[in-house]
């Protein structure tokens, strides 16, 4: 009998430590160009490549069926820069990158936009030194917004990016966030922007007013406006059911407590 309470609570314990440990929050939103989603106050779905609906593994899933998508399609013109604007609502080390691929984000696949690369998937650690910094292939910004910080609160984040000078009619943006030491949980996180490239003389289609605003220097804001949501480490679980599982985990963990300290005293 106390073999038994003995391993039931290391059960606990480690079931508790598990869900305690592993981060299921969203980390950013995709404010402009408009998101293809209407996603949650912290940005989910977001962890299912490409474009966030699809991952729902255990404790690190976020997937929503259907996914809540919000038909916005922002119109720019071909050779147009625009500004990308993201908020970071929980921190995480690591870097940001910008790519556009052919295709609406609920068609896009792993081909049209592959996943930066790792050195080791499971923890989540990347060549920091093999991360480009400036545009290349279909990548309109690389090694975006890095951060080494074991913790800070999350960002306000605008980036500039030129886009192609040919029309496409039907073409996705995304963002992703690559995650260095992420491990237990997802290594990227991701965001997609139907948009229309028109021609240069085309019209935009009232891409201004859609979310694009030219800013005075391509880059960060670097933290100028912190969001509130930070990542230090804590129990922090927001996925639908998680969060009572967390209880629930604790709460056996309690009773496994009491249950221990009556066996002893009644031994005694």
């Amino acid at each position: 009998m106390t073999m038994i309470s003995e391993r039931w609570v290391r059960a606990v314990v480690a079931s508790a430590a598990l869900l305690c440990t592993t981060q299921v929050h969203a980390h950013f939103k995709l404010l402009k160009p408009a998101s293809w989603l209407n996603e949650d106050p912290l940005g989910g779905p977001q962890k299912g490549s490409p474009c966030g609906p699809g991952n729902s593994k255990p404790f690190i899933g976020d997937d929503k069926q259907p996914s809540p998508v919000s038909d916005a399609v922002t119109t720019f013109r071909a050779g147009e820069t625009i500004t990308v604007e993201l908020d970071e609502t929980v921190y995480h080390p690591g870097y940001f990158r910008i790519a556009l691929a052919k295709t609406t984000a609920a068609e896009a696949t792993t081909e049209d936009f592959p996943d930066p690369a790792l050195t080791d998937p499971v923890a989540c650690y990347y060549d920091k030194a093999a991360v480009k910094t400036a545009p290349h292939d279909n990548f309109l910004g690389d090694g975006l917004f890095t951060a080494e910080a074991k913790s800070a609160v999350g960002r306000q984040l605008k980036q500039d990016v030129k886009l192609p000078d040919e029309p496409c009619d039907q073409c996705t943006l995304q963002i992703v966030q690559v995650m260095d030491g992420h491990g237990a949980s997802s290594c990227f996180y991701y965001h997609c922007a139907d948009i229309q490239i028109v021609a240069a003389d085309g019209d935009s289609g009232g891409a201004g007013s859609a979310g694009h605003a030219p800013s005075n220097a391509a880059g960060s804001s670097g933290g100028a406006s912190p969001a509130s949501s930070d990542d230090g480490g804590g129990c922090s679980v927001t996925l639908a059911g998680a969060r009572s599982s967390a209880a629930a985990a604790w709460w056996f963990l309690g009773v496994a407590v009491v249950l221990g300290r009556r066996r002893r005293s009644q031994r005694g």
